[in-house]
């Protein structure tokens, strides 16, 4: 984390700098190490909007399809979709959001 007395542009820095570590390690196909770095990411002040709602879809993605826990999944894609400024993203991640908890839905019912 960094220290409470950091300038702004440390601030984005650091949310640059956890962003493209994210991002090799996903490439890489180190998804826990990714999820790390984005969720280290989330954590640090004043994240600029459209970086917290890429960071929110790509746990949420994380946790979809490699941890299966579409709760958590939920949770991310809601984080994305209140941070989405854009109207055509924003219907993507609501589609996405959809999708979830139809499947959310399926396994409750299964379970019954």
């Amino acid at each position: 984390m960094t220290p409470a007395g950091s300038s702004i542009i440390d601030i984005e820095a650091s949310a640059h700098a956890f962003g493209r570590l994210a991002s090799i390690y996903r490439r890489q196909r180190r998804y826990p190490d990714a999820a790390a770095a984005w969720t280290h990411l989330l954590k640090l002040p004043r994240v600029p909007g459209r970086l917290r709602c890429e960071v929110s879809l790509a746990l949420a993605v994380h946790h979809e399809h490699r941890l299966r826990d579409l709760r958590q999944a939920q949770c991310f894609a809601e984080h994305a979709l209140k941070a989405e400024p854009h109207h055509a993203r924003r219907l993507a991640v609501q589609h996405r959001l959809t999708r979830l908890q139809r499947k959310i839905g399926s396994t409750t019912e299964r379970m019954i």
